[in-house]
């Protein structure tokens, strides 16, 4: 399963837990406590998800500002697959991509930072941005899938 296909098996899993009758996603539920945990322990070991979890986890990053969401889920997507990042100069000897980093000449023919910093970026935009890395890119725009579809299995 591919790094897409793992984060889509992420996102269904969670979707699954959160409409479980009986829990709430954020932890509390009818039934409080330990009940409410245990179904949502059991519902990531019976997917893929979980494999899937670590690499984006351990390379999650908050966004710098409020328009910067997108950059920083690229930048996440991009170090999750250990694609070759350019260096930084406070984490040598390691090389990772950042949100000042991932920005460069390419992708301000994309999106210019000033208007990225004035009002963040689309789908499309994000998808334009991410294949100037050597990524596929897989732009679904949720209003043209089916709801079923959205929370059918990767």
């Amino acid at each position: 399963m591919g790094p897409w296909s793992n984060l889509q098996a992420i996102i269904h899993t969670f979707r699954r837990i959160r409409e479980t009758p009986g829990l709430d996603y954020r932890g509390a539920g009818e039934d409080p406590g330990a009940n409410a945990w245990r179904g949502r322990r059991a519902a990531l070991r019976e997917s893929d998800a979980l494999e899937a979890f670590v690499p984006f986890s351990i390379n999650f990053v908050t966004q710098k500002n409020q328009a910067f969401c997108g950059v920083a889920s690229i930048v996440m997507v991009l170090n999750a697959l250990q694609l070759p990042a350019p260096a930084v100069p406070e984490y040598d000897p390691y090389r990772t991509f950042t949100q000042d980093n991932f920005l460069n000449e390419k992708t301000e023919t994309i999106l210019p930072q000033d208007v990225l910093a004035k009002l963040g970026m689309t789908l499309d935009q994000l998808g334009e941005l991410l294949a100037t890395q050597p990524v596929e890119v897989q732009l679904h725009h949720a209003a043209d899938v089916h709801r079923s579809d959205r929370l059918a299995p990767a």
